[in-house]
């Protein structure tokens, strides 16, 4: 497991201690990118290289509400 979804993990377990229900959101939602982020990293190194469609379209579906990533 990369360390961005250890730490995350983690993250969640010391939200989870304290009981803040704002801070174990956060934590979930952090662990889950983490996650998703390690997978698409994973899937990228493995996967042929893709078109500029392929790579648009799946890109946008990163961005559901048609807003670009800052």
């Amino acid at each position: 497991m990369p360390s961005s979804a250890i730490k995350a993990r983690s993250a969640l377990g010391v939200a989870s201690r304290t009981g803040d229900q704002n801070q174990i959101k956060d934590a979930r939602r952090n662990l889950a990118a983490a996650n998703i982020e390690n997978y698409v990293a994973r899937v990228v190194a493995t996967a042929p290289p893709l078109t500029d469609e392929q790579a648009s379209r799946i890109a946008s579906m990163l961005r559901p509400y048609g807003g670009d990533a800052a």
